[in-house]
């Protein structure tokens, strides 16, 4: 009779972990799950992909005449919207992430895995994001020029999101523009391995250029002030942002933004990715 009793808890334990095991797994599996603060996409052959959650809020985009290093390009600095919430790369692109999802390195500055990938283009990286979000099972985008300073900037006014200045624990840029400066970098970095920003993002200035989804318009009196890229027709230049190991630290401004051609390839090009926040439509039970 004991033996009984006990071999009968012992099936209905075995249901019940059956059970919750299979609601577990639909609860991952329902597209439409509400996200946390923290988003970790597979991307298959045990490589990862983290993505941090940037709330809604509003900004001064761009930079005032008197920011050191300010450009036109730049003005008039104004007011954007951030309506919806998004998810952006903890980190830049490596060239483990690259790999795993192109089955290739393209990098001229091949390294370690976790380095940042460089000579991807805007072509290139928007490939990553369509082969990358299969993979996933999410839409994996560049982000656009707006989310790009908005994120960088985490809350900040000043030229730099570290401040003032910019120093060589802040960021991988040209340190011997700086005075007393180590020696210049001579390749991309491992990603992450400065201070990261207010928001937890790292290398949003410097290591490599990053992309953006928007086509580049050189009067900012056009921009529409809201979250959305900016589209053009033909063949535009492209928005990249943030500076890169070879830059100055002026180059590496919250504000500063050049554009190239959609093939435009060279060692200090690289970028991250960002992905739409899911909304809750129903419960999970």
């Amino acid at each position: 009779m004991t033996r009984l009793i006990v071999l009968t808890l012992a099936l209905a334990g075995l249901l019940l972990g059956v059970v919750l095991i299979v609601r577990y797994a639909r609860a991952k599996a329902l597209p439409d799950t509400p996200d946390g603060p923290v988003v970790i996409l597979d991307l298959g052959k045990g490589v990862t992909l983290e993505l941090v959650r940037i709330e809604p809020g509003e900004y001064e985009m761009g930079s005032d005449e008197s920011e050191v290093g300010h450009d036109p390009s730049e003005s008039p600095r104004h007011t954007v919207k951030i309506a919806k919430a998004f998810y952006l790369g903890r980190y830049e692109v490596n060239q483990g992430q690259w790999e795993a999802v192109m089955n290739f390195n393209q990098a001229q500055k091949k390294g370690d895995a976790k380095q940042a990938v460089d000579s991807i283009s805007w072509t290139d990286a928007r490939k990553f994001c369509a082969y990358g979000g299969q993979k996933a099972g999410r839409t994996l985008r560049l982000p656009t020029e707006a989310e790009w300073e908005y994120a960088c900037r985490a809350g900040t006014k000043t030229p730099w999101s570290s401040g003032q200045k910019l120093s060589a624990d802040d960021a991988v840029f040209n340190w011997s523009k700086l005075e007393g400066g180590p020696a210049k970098p001579e390749h991309p970095a491992i990603v992450g391995s400065k201070k990261p920003n207010a928001w937890g993002l790292y290398d949003m200035h410097g290591n490599v250029w990053e992309w953006c989804e928007d086509a580049f318009t050189q009067d900012y009196a056009k921009h529409p002030g809201t979250q959305a890229a900016v589209t053009a027709e033909g063949e535009p230049s492209y928005v990249y942002r943030g500076g890169c190991w070879r830059s100055g630290p002026e180059e590496c401004r919250s504000a500063v933004r050049f554009a190239g051609p959609g093939e435009l390839r060279s060692d200090v090009m690289g970028f991250r990715v960002a992905v739409d926040a899911q909304a809750k439509t129903e419960s999970r039970e």
